[in-house]
């Protein structure tokens, strides 16, 4: 069946309240810091060499095993060699059967690596309204989709806007953004991994991405250094999804909680680079090593 993937659907019922669901991921970090809930989007944040692929293609292995529905992957941008180690490992999972793969690989033109994310979803809104499905959208990596809307602009000759990019930088990306979405007839949960140039969070581009998420997971590479994996950094991963009518009340308290003793954490060894541990009161000690104890 023909269909035109730039018409934007009829706005429909948006799932209510009451329709809630956690899907687990099996990463127990994910899961306290930012869950994933069926119908939102959720996105892996990070630099180059952090582990946004390989964590994404974790994801997709754990959530869509345990899930019913379609899953579907868009790759922009991206190197060939990661796609062809997706389809390997989705093949060897027998994971292939239920998953839809797009690639607009980075040697592509830019006009095809930005149609590629918008195929991509174009399918997903089928299944959801015409099947009757519930999808996973695994979009790697979203700022390329960005850059190529970028590239297209600088061979317009349209005058960019902040940061140097596309005028219509806003409009793009929550066009996009705004179809990924669930209605009465089925979900899209989106998985969108967001590079980060230079590690810059500050990034124009990146920060309207991340307007557009339910949940963010921040990928650090000082943390990646520690030898953690996946590299989350806990204080700056977020997530409008932690309150207790999605979580419960356990779970929101011990979040809570937990980002408090990583707040003192960070003023802590602020003051630490100063004057030293040892000058520490016996108090703010027991509470950098509780930390310590919870970062590692």
């Amino acid at each position: 069946k023909l269909r035109d993937i730039l018409a934007i659907p009829k706005a429909t019922t948006q799932f209510g309240a009451s329709q809630i669901e956690i899907l687990e991921t099996g990463i127990k970090v994910i899961d306290f810091f930012a869950p994933f809930v069926k119908g939102r989007k959720i996105g892996i944040v990070g630099g180059a060499g952090v582990g946004k692929t390989v964590l994404t293609m974790e994801l997709i292995h754990n959530v869509a095993k345990s899930g019913e529905g379609l899953s579907f992957f868009t790759g922009i941008g991206e190197r060939i060699r990661e796609g062809h180690e997706l389809y390997e490992t989705l093949k060897e999972r027998d994971l292939l059967k239920n998953t839809c793969m797009y690639f607009g690989q980075m040697n592509e033109n830019p006009v095809l690596r930005a149609l590629v994310g918008i195929s991509a979803t174009a399918s997903a809104e089928y299944f959801r309204d015409e099947q009757k499905k519930n999808v996973l959208f695994f979009a790697d990596n979203m700022y390329r989709y960005v850059q190529a809307r970028n590239e297209l602009s600088t061979i317009l000759d349209q005058i960019p806007s902040e940061g140097g990019y596309e005028p219509t930088i806003f409009s793009d990306i929550k066009t996009l953004q705004d179809r990924l979405s669930s209605n009465e007839n089925g979900s899209i949960t989106a998985v969108q991994t967001i590079y980060v140039p230079a590690d810059d969070l500050s990034d124009p581009a990146v920060q309207m991405i991340q307007h557009e998420l339910d949940s963010v997971i921040v990928l650090s590479r000082k943390v990646a250094e520690l030898g953690i994996r996946p590299a989350v950094d806990l204080i700056r991963t977020r997530s409008s999804l932690l309150s207790p009518e999605i979580v419960g009340d356990r779970h929101y308290v011990l979040s809570v909680q937990v980002q408090a003793v990583l707040q003192k954490y960070e003023q802590l060894r602020n003051i630490i680079a100063i004057i030293g541990e040892n000058e520490l009161s016996p108090a703010d000690r027991a509470e950098y090593a509780k930390a310590q104890k919870l970062i590692a």
